[in-house]
Parts: C-alpha cells; structure tokens; sequence
C-alpha cells in the first residue's frame, strides 16, 4: 500500500479526497496536516488511528510518506511541495499547483532533480466526456478546430468551503485560481496545444457575483474562450467544432449537435447531469466528480508502482507538473491582461517547457 499524507483536510478533502481513497486498497491514508485543530479532530474520527498534525514537517519526521496530497489554500502550495519533495515524497497538489511561475519553475526543476513527480489536481480530465472528445479530436483528420467555447461557473457561497481562498478581496483572482485554472488546463489539453496569447475581460462584477472571459489565441488562429464564474447556479460544458460536427461535452456527457438547436442541446446536457446525480444517489454509488476523484488516484499508484517511473502524461488524461505551469503561466497572462484594461498579452511559459 502506498502511505499518503494529507495537507488541508478542508471541503474539497472531505467530499472527494477521503471518499475516494476508502475505496482504493491500494492507497493508506497514514496522516493528516491541517492548521485547524477542529478539522483534525474530524479527521481523527473518520480514520480511527490516523496521526495528525499541524505542520506537515513535524508530521513527516513521525511517517515515511510515499506521497503528499496537499489541498491547502494556494499561497502555502509552494513551500509544502518543496517540504514533500524535500522528504522524498512524491506530490499531488490541488489546483492551482502555485500562484507564480517563478515558483512553477523552482518546482519543476526540484521534482526533476529529486527524482520525484509532481501532478496536479485537475480532476476535470478524468471526465468520460472530455476524454471521447480529446480523442475525437486527436484522430480527425479533417482539419483544424472552428470553435471552441467552455463556460464552467459555480457559487463558492453553496459550496461552504472550510478555507476558502474563494472569499479573498481580489474577486478576478478567486475566479482565476478557483473555476478558470480548470478550464485553462483542459481546453488545451482537449485541444492538444499551446496558446500563445490571451485577452482577458470582466463579464461581471457586483453584488451577484463575479464573471470574467478569457480567450485564447493558438498558433493556428484559433480563438478559444473560457467563461469563468462565481455565481449562483452551476453550468459546465464545453462546445467544440471542427470539420468532423459540433460537439458539447460536459458532466452529461459528449453529444454531438445536429437537429437540436444549441439552446435545447444545453437544456438536454443539464437535464442528463442531473438525471444521473440522482440515479447515483438513489443507487448510493459515487457521483461523477467523485469518481474522476478515484480515477486519479488509481493512475497515480499505478504511475507510483509502475516497475519504471512512469510520467503522467503516461497515465492516460493525469496532469503532471508541467501542466500545472502551464496552468499557472495562463493565469498569470490572464492577470496581467485585466490590469491592461482586456488587451492581448503573450503568455510567458516556464522555462522547463520550452
């Protein structure tokens, strides 16, 4: 069994982590780190003999630790990767991997030197959907794509986030950091490329809740928009066309667009994503996200026994730790692009990417 330790045992660690690592034999959760001494006494009782701690390098110098979840709030993402690392731990960290790509370069070239790997939270890839239509699109020859559009919004209020670094005062960097880091992760990972640009535009911002737009502009032309959000409601899908058909792909599913107009293909994908929430209710078996949840973890300990290390980008849609900068480097563009007033700016990747 591998031995994990767990850093942050906030929302997101007890909707998805836990559950999704009881029902994995292959993994041990042998500690967990959380600043918060009432969230380790909860920890405590959900895994009776568990060792708990609020420092992750107390807590490493009582377990030898194969690998470090950590799901913290961002701004401590670095310092404990490099405490992992440090530990010859191999790291898994939530999204975003960290807040700078200065510091997505530090960490990518320790995990190297090290030996160690690095993946990073976006669990999104492990979506059937996405991952039909990554294919589809890898195996089309019929030329380039037209469009792509990827709208993903949800209320960091409903979701009652233990640490929430969704209520800091930047309300555009909670939106980055929160809702767009996914979507800059996985339209060019669906799209298999790069951009090289990015234009980036408040949508909206009052008392409702905050919405930007974020474009993308590939070497080929292509525009590819993402509309991030913190509002109330949830919406996730993203449309693609290219000369093989539109598709729209998302937690209901990849359909494809013909006869339907694009407003009832939207009513259509919600009405199936709710319809099988609820079937996964009713049959008390694991909702979609939760199971991208344990799909992740299965491609780690395989990646992790595998006789030779094995990458993630060996690992079927798992992101690694050159993901995660690239993630980082959009965001920064995407920062910066709000501070210019919505003009196009180039995107500075890590250097281990180029």
């Amino acid at each position: 069994m591998i031995q994990l330790v767990a850093v942050g045992a906030g929302r997101v660690f007890e909707r998805f982590h836990l559950p999704a690592l009881q029902t994995l034999p292959q993994w041990s959760l042998a500690g967990v780190v959380d600043s918060n001494p009432g969230r380790l006494t909860w920890a405590a009782a959900q895994v009776p003999g568990i060792l708990t701690d609020q420092t992750l390098e107390r807590l490493l110098s009582r377990i030898r630790a194969d690998a470090v979840l950590i799901a913290s709030s961002p701004e401590t993402h670095c310092a404990l990767a490099f405490e992992a690392l440090g530990a010859g731990a191999n790291v898994l960290i939530e999204k975003p991997m960290v807040l700078r790509v200065a510091e997505a370069e530090r960490l990518l070239d320790a995990s190297r030197t090290l030996r160690r790997q690095i993946w990073v939270g976006f669990n999104r890839r492990f979506r059937p959907a996405y991952m039909k239509l990554r294919a589809r699109l890898a195996s089309s020859a019929g030329g380039p794509v037209r469009f792509a559009r990827f709208e993903l919004s949800s209320d960091p209020l409903g979701w009652g986030s233990v640490a929430a670094h969704a209520g800091q005062d930047d309300r555009a960097a909670a939106v980055l950091q929160d809702i767009a880091s996914h979507q800059l992760d996985l339209v060019p990972w669906v799209l298999g490329r790069n951009p090289t640009q990015v234009q980036t535009r408040f949508l909206q911002q009052n008392e409702w809740g905050t919405r930007i737009q974020v474009d993308l502009r590939f070497p080929d032309g292509l525009v590819a928009s993402c509309l991030a959000g913190h509002a109330p409601g949830y919406v996730e899908r993203l449309e693609v066309e290219a000369p093989g058909g539109r598709w729209m792909a998302g937690p209901g599913g990849l359909m494809r667009q013909r006869v339907l107009p694009r407003t009832a293909l939207e009513v259509w994908s919600g009405a199936r994503a709710r319809g099988r929430a609820l079937a996964h209710k009713l049959m008390r078996r694991p909702g979609d996200t939760l199971e991208t949840f344990r799909r992740q973890y299965l491609a780690w300990a395989d990646a992790l026994t595998a006789p030779a290390e094995r990458s993630a980008a060996e690992s079927g849609p798992a992101a690694d730790g050159r993901a995660g900068g690239r993630s980082v480097a959009l965001v920064d563009a995407s920062r910066r692009s709000l501070a210019l007033e919505g003009d196009w700016v180039d995107v500075t990747y890590p250097h281990t990417m180029t």
